[in-house]
């Protein structure tokens, strides 16, 4: 994190003791009353990594120099901005993760940046030393004010003073036209004043669950009727058939217009999520009956993206967290089938722009049972967590489907592979072995791991370390990316897909126009052999990379390939010179001319040929090194040098960070053994590896205890 420093304000803020451990520490992986969970991809040690890697990414801190005291920007478009939104939705995570030190340095900042043009609200748009519009939005300080109860729940204290604080200046936004009794939100303040209510209205800014609560801890019932006038609104403004909403609109339904968005775009995108909770925790049916219908229809599409008219025509190209994590956490009231495929895609995508990163977090807390109320956790008692880990690529079903079961209920576990793995087996409480399904029975808080290897033959040629490299099923697990103002449309016929480029971005880069899969496995020192079918409109050229997917952008290997007008077979060659990545991404890039190109048929393996044996994590299919048990928390790792000399061994964990090095004197033709302590490291996959003269030797191995 920067230290940036804050000029004198005027707004003193509450102080707040740090460190302190809340009541309901985080997981605590609730059952919801009502509605579907995911049976698998998302769970909470997902939603912690997810919470880690953004509070590194975007947390930055801000002195203020009249207390002293360090506050916590939830930063936005760059590091020096803040947007309230995205306030709202950091400061609600940190209450639900049980992060109080976070938390109150994002309350500090929060208090900062009140003022009276703001309606006693916080400045929509602000850095460190200012504010770049002094104007509020009302969505970010009701998602503040709901923060705050969710911090009392927590912690207690001054908390629910400050939340009521926050929901009073909230409540002169509600307003009433007075020929209609239908309650709506005001947007915001400008300079002092209410803008908007009954002529243009947010519906992404309602969510009729904090509503109830509010009404609870202020004892004013102007929030219950906003909360039941809510359903109004929605109803007049879903599209019939879509149940697509506009982000903007007039009361009677009638969509917005010009900078007042009456089209699904990327305030909209984040009703359904306000609207489950109203499902989720209170079982409401008109939540419901909404759900499932735009739920339904974004289900049956190809492929979402960013944008929509209300009829459902695609204004939009990019498929990302906004918009796939809205519908799935809406789905949740409509199916099992529907919810699972949505959060396939959730954990499938590579998000990197800061809105989707900070609506992740609130989406993610929602899907694995961690936005909770004190009721429901209440009601939680006499029942237990069943915690499934998967370490390699699969998923685990359960049967019945829950999160948390009354004791003595038998659960059955069903390990399903991802294409070119195969299940190893259990690991955990009482649990060993590779019975598959598996029934078990829950008597207390139980925790199983299922370990997938990868089960890859290179001459095989249906073998694909990419998942859906044929469009087979859609584009799932693809994302299709464009930047800096490029424009560009994807359609996909009998496996082939085809992108339309039409502008190209304002920096006229090539990696402005992206198609993408992340989540791939490459190994350092492996050969890899790239195949694809693919044809242009006109000739051009068009680069394909294997890259780090996140910053900095780290790419192992990039080629320029020449496309013709007849579709022709590519293929491309390249070794993991870097560390290993279990996580590495595979693209093309398209930015650099406009025009039609057609790829299908996409297929990595590895080359049959290399100085590194075929990868499998398969402990029985290895060459060069042996690994052997040695005892519950150590293995021994064996080889016979072929020359005299000095050897280095190093072990790789999964995301190819070396938990050990040893130096080894070998001598031609003698069984050299190093025994490696693993009672420290946690259970997965690893590499051993064994440099000598130039030449590597490796096997992979599975720790399972």
């Amino acid at each position: 994190m920067k230290l940036i420093l804050c000029p004198l304000l005027l707004f003193l803020a509450a102080t707040f003791s740090y460190g302190q451990s809340g009541n309901y520490s985080f997981p605590q992986n609730v059952q919801y009353p009502h509605g579907y969970m995911p049976a698998s991809y998302l769970d909470s040690d997902f939603m912690q990594e997810w919470w880690d890697d953004w509070k590194e990414d975007y947390i930055e801190e801000c002195i203020d120099i009249n207390t002293g005291i360090v506050a916590l920007m939830p930063t936005a478009d760059t590091p020096q901005e803040v947007k309230v939104e995205g306030q709202g939705w950091a400061m609600m995570t940190a209450a639900y993760m049980d992060d109080k030190e976070t938390f109150d340095g994002l309350l500090h900042f929060y208090n900062m940046k009140t003022t009276d043009r703001a309606g006693g609200m916080m400045g929509w748009h602000v850095t460190c030393d200012g504010f770049i519009d002094e104007g509020s939005a009302t969505d970010g300080d009701l998602d503040v004010a709901f923060s705050l109860i969710v911090a009392y729940w927590q912690w207690g204290e001054d908390y629910l003073n400050k939340a009521r604080e926050v929901i009073e200046n909230c409540e002169k936004l509600i307003v009433t036209h007075p020929d209609s009794t239908i309650s709506v939100l005001a947007a915001g303040h400008a300079n002092g004043q209410p803008w908007g209510g009954y002529q243009e209205t947010d519906i992404s800014y309602y969510t009729p669950a904090y509503f109830r609560l509010f009404a609870d801890v202020t004892g004013n019932d102007a929030w219950n009727k906003l909360a039941e006038d809510t359903y109004i609104l929605l109803e007049r403004a879903a599209h019939d058939e879509t149940g697509l909403v506009p982000d903007w609109q007039h009361a009677d339904g009638t969509p917005g217009a010009g900078e007042r968005v009456g089209y699904y775009a990327f305030d909209a995108c984040r009703t359904p999520w306000r609207i489950a909770l109203d499902y989720l925790w209170n079982g409401d049916e008109r939540a419901k009956d909404w759900l499932v219908k735009v739920t339904g229809w974004a289900h049956n599409q190809d492929r979402i993206v960013d944008g929509y008219e209300l009829d459902g025509t695609p204004r939009g190209s990019n498929t990302n967290i906004p918009f796939v994590g809205g519908f799935a956490v809406g789905a949740m009231a409509n199916s099992q089938e529907v919810v699972d495929d949505f959060a396939a895609q959730v954990r499938a995508i590579d998000e990197n722009y800061w809105y989707g990163r900070h609506l992740g977090n609130v989406y993610l807390l929602a899907l694995t049972g961690n936005m909770w109320s004190e009721d429901i956790v209440a009601d939680m008692e006499g029942t237990y967590p069943l915690m499934t880990e998967v370490v390699g690529r699969g998923r685990v079903r359960r049967d019945p489907n829950a999160i948390r079961y009354q004791e003595g209920t038998e659960v059955t576990l069903s390990a399903e592979p991802a294409s070119g793995w195969a299940f190893e087996g259990w690991s955990g409480e009482g649990v060993s072995g590779s019975e598959n399904p598996l029934t078990i029975t829950v008597n207390g808080e139980t925790n199983i791991t299922a370990t997938f290897v990868l089960d890859f033959d290179p001459t095989d040629p249906t073998s694909n370390l990419l998942e859906n490299g044929d469009f087979s099923s859609g584009y799932e697990f693809w994302n299709f990316h464009t930047w800096d103002e490029s424009e560009a449309d994807s359609s996909l016929v009998d496996g082939e897909l085809t992108i339309s480029v039409t502008r190209l971005g304002d920096e006229e880069q090539i990696h402005n126009i992206q198609l993408v899969q992340g989540g791939v496995p490459l190994e350092e020192g492996q050969e890899y052999i790239l195949t694809f079918d693919a044809s242009a409109a006109e000739e051009r050229e068009i680069e394909v990379l294997a890259q780090l997917p996140d910053n900095p952008w780290t790419v192992y290997a990039s080629e320029m390939i020449e496309l013709t007008t007849e579709k022709e077979t590519h293929v491309v060659g390249f070794t993991m010179e870097n560390e290993t990545n279990i996580n590495s991404r595979i693209g093309f890039n398209f930015g650099n001319v406009t025009g039609d190109i057609t790829v299908s048929n996409v297929r990595l393996t590895f080359a049959e040929e290399t100085s590194v044996s075929p990868a499998t994590f398969r402990s029985n299919r290895q060459t060069g090194l042996k690994v052997t048990p040695y005892s519950n928390s150590a293995v021994n790792i064996s080889f016979s040098p072929n020359t005299t000399g000095d050897a280095v061994l190093k072990i790789y964990s999964p995301r190819g960070n070396v938990v050990e090095t040893a130096s080894i004197k070998a001598v031609a033709g003698v069984n050299a053994t190093h025994t490696f302590n693993a009672a420290n490291v946690p259970n997965g996959y690893y590499i051993a590896r064994v440099y000598q003269g130039g030449t590597a030797q490796q096997a992979r191995f599975v720790l399972s205890r």
